[in-house]
Order: C-alpha cells, then structure tokens, then sequence
C-alpha cells in the first residue's frame, strides 16, 4: 500500500516540468529551459588567461544559471577551484574583446 501511494505521489508531482502554476496536466508542457552558454562557447579558463579556445559541449558546468563550455575536462577542474576569481578574469578578458576583436 504505501509503495503504490509514493508511486502515486511521484507520477501526479513529477509531471509538470516547472512545478507550478499548473492546475490542469493536459496544459502542461514538459519544455526543458536551457541557461544561456556564456563566452559564445569559448573556453572561459582560456578566455581568463587571454586566450581564445573554442568550448567542447562534452566539458560544461552549469552555475549560477550560467552554461560555461570548456575545452577539456582539466580546463573545468581547473576553473571550478577558484570559480568566482576565474569568472571575474574571463568576463574582463571578455568585455576587452568588444567588437570586432571577438569575431577573429
């Protein structure tokens, strides 16, 4: 009896994606909302030592609502020891490389 009531409670609250505001099922989409991929997929451990290095998908770390592509599973390591401190050298290498600089 009571595993058919969990079983229950997990099919009528995992339903709905988001969780809320949903009285009814039948309106209730499953959309999966995906962070926005910073750096336009640049590796941001490069891009906080000034370099440019195109993102690998395989490699991401989602913080803070944020999507950050690397170039390889040690670049990841690497950035999440120190993330803030390497976030803020990223986003200032980032903010440097304003117009066409970024599309070389």
């Amino acid at each position: 009896m009571k595993i058919l009531l969990v079983l229950l409670l997990l099919v009528t609250f995992g339903s709905c994606a988001h969780k809320k505001n949903c009285s009814d099922n039948s309106s209730c989409q499953k959309a999966e909302v995906k962070p926005a991929v910073c750096y336009d997929g640049y590796c941001p451990m490069g891009l906080s030592k000034k370099l440019k290095v195109k993102g690998d998908h395989r490699y991401y770390l989602e913080y803070k609502g944020k999507h950050y592509i690397f170039s390889s599973a040690e670049a990841r390591d690497t950035f999440m020891s120190k993330i803030d401190h390497h976030i803020k050298k990223a986003d200032s290498y980032w903010e440097m490389m304003e117009g066409s600089d970024r599309l070389r």
